[in-house]
């Protein structure tokens, strides 16, 4: 029982450390975009910034990707994936069927939708069921594809997979363009050249959506509105990804906040300096 005493005291003095994975779109007044990733809460929850959780507590409009914690959401997207027409008359959940929902749903994304409705702010989604539907189409048959190649030991590949991102998003993609290298650069493999490519296509188009969308939604110029958009990091850090379409295309001012801490990432090991924007505050 000491131990366990020992250890909870030690855990509870560990410093939260910050993370440089927020913009604010200088618009009045400010909107945030936050870079999430596709891993369990847990593992990046506790050392996000205080400049990111006051971001996200203080807004009044949540917008993620797409809506997974939406039961209706959620039916649809399954039976679009599965090439099934929706069903008349779906019956309402029970509070018990959204209680098991939420309580297998912690990935850090869904847990910001949740925390968001119990905070009672408005949740809506940047993108609609055919293009989620489309690119989720896509994931699943790649990680098929994956699996059936890695049958032999499927649990090791997937939790080194899941360690790389962890330290890739951490760690932070200070040089943008190695998201997206060009499709016909360091390999002769068609099936791969086919794959990038498509993955491209359809990454470029979410993108744009997605970027037309926040303009959309800034131009409705409302005091009372305080929008924090959640998407993956890919779509922030790539080069031609939504912040840089905010920028070029809608003239938007976006700037990156400096909310690093050196001794996190130099306890990562990380290889490269952080970059951001010199502003403070929110």
């Amino acid at each position: 029982m000491t131990y366990y005493i020992f250890i909870f005291a030690l855990l509870s003095c560990l410093p939260i450390y910050d993370t440089t994975l927020l913009w604010r779109i200088n618009s009045n007044p400010p909107a945030y975009l936050f870079a999430t990733v596709h891993v369990p809460y847990t593992d990046i929850w506790p050392t996000l910034s205080d400049t990111v959780k006051s971001a996200f507590k203080n807004s009044t409009h949540f917008y993620p990707e797409y809506d997974l914690t939406n039961f209706f959401s959620a039916i649809k997207l399954r039976m679009c994936v599965n090439n099934k027409k929706l069903p008349i008359g779906i019956p309402t959940p029970s509070p018990e069927m959204l209680r098991q929902q939420q309580a297998q749903t912690p990935i850090l994304d869904i847990h910001l939708t949740l925390e968001a409705r119990r905070l009672a702010k408005n949740v809506e989604a940047l993108e609609n069921l055919d293009i989620y539907c489309e690119f989720t189409k896509f994931q699943v048959e790649t990680l098929t594809k994956n699996y059936t190649l890695h049958m032999d030991k499927p649990e090791l590949l997937d939790q080194k997979a899941i360690e790389e991102i962890k330290r890739t998003y951490n760690c932070d993609l200070n040089s943008p363009e190695e998201l997206y290298t060009p499709t016909t650069l360091h390999t002769e493999d068609k099936a791969l050249v086919a794959f990038k490519q498509h993955l491209e296509e359809i990454v470029g188009r979410r993108d744009a959506r997605m970027a037309q969308k926040i303009n959309d939604l800034l131009q409705e110029k409302s005091a009372n509105k305080r929008f924090f958009f959640a998407v993956g990091f890919a779509h922030l850090m790539s080069p031609t990804g939504i912040v840089a379409k905010l920028r070029k295309d809608y003239s938007h001012s976006v700037s990156r906040l400096c909310t690093d801490s050196h001794e996190y990432r130099a306890s990562l090991k990380c290889e490269k300096p952080s970059w951001c924007d010199p502003i403070a505050g929110l």
